[in-house]
C-alpha cells in the first residue's frame, strides 16, 4: 500500500463522469420528448362538410406548448399525396393561440374525393422549429354540403 486513502486515486473519478453523462443523456432525452410532442394534442375534427373544391373539417384541440405556427409552412395530404390546404377562418395567421382547449377553425383539403387527410405545419418558439403533423383523419362517407357559415 502506498499510504493513500482508499478510493482517492485510480478509478475514483469514474462515478463523477458517469453521473455527468447520465445527466446529459437525461437532458437530451427530455429535449427530444419536448420537441417530438405535438404543440396541440389531441387535435380532432368535430364536424365535416364537402364543397366543390374539397373537404372541410372544424378542428378542436388542446394547445399544450407555447409555440406558434410559421406562416406559410402548412401542407395538406389526402390519401398519401400532397394537395392544396388552407386554414379558412384564421383571423390572425401565424399568431400564437393561448394554451388550453379551443377551436382551431375550419381547415380545407383540396381533394373532393379524399378518404383520409393529414395536415402538417412548422411551429417555432422563437429559437427552434419543429414539424407538427395532425392526422391522418378518416373522412366520413356521405356528408353535408358546406355553407358560407362554415367559414
Amino acid at each position: 500500500m502506498t499510504g493513500r486513502a482508499m478510493g482517492s486515486g485510480g478509478w475514483a473519478w469514474w462515478p463523477t463522469v458517469l453521473g455527468l453523462w447520465a445527466a446529459l443523456a437525461l437532458l437530451a432525452g427530455l429535449n427530444w420528448v419536448e420537441r417530438s410532442r405535438p404543440v396541440v394534442e389531441p387535435m380532432q375534427p368535430i364536424e365535416w362538410c364537402r364543397d366543390e373544391e374539397g373537404v372541410q373539417a372544424l378542428m378542436y384541440g388542446t394547445k399544450r406548448q407555447a409555440w406558434w405556427p410559421v406562416e406559410g409552412s402548412q401542407a395538406g395530404y389526402a390519401d398519401g399525396r400532397e394537395v392544396g390546404f388552407a386554414f379558412l377562418d384564421d383571423p390572425a395567421p401565424g399568431s400564437a393561440k393561448p394554451l388550453g382547449w379551443q377551436s382551431f377553425g375550419w381547415w380545407r383539403w383540396t381533394a373532393p374525393l379524399a378518404a383520409e387527410v393529414t395536415a402538417t405545419l412548422i411551429h417555432t418558439d422563437g429559437s427552434r422549429e419543429k414539424l407538427s403533423s395532425y392526422g391522418p383523419y378518416r373522412v366520413p362517407g356521405p356528408m353535408r354540403w358546406c355553407t358560407k357559415y362554415d367559414r
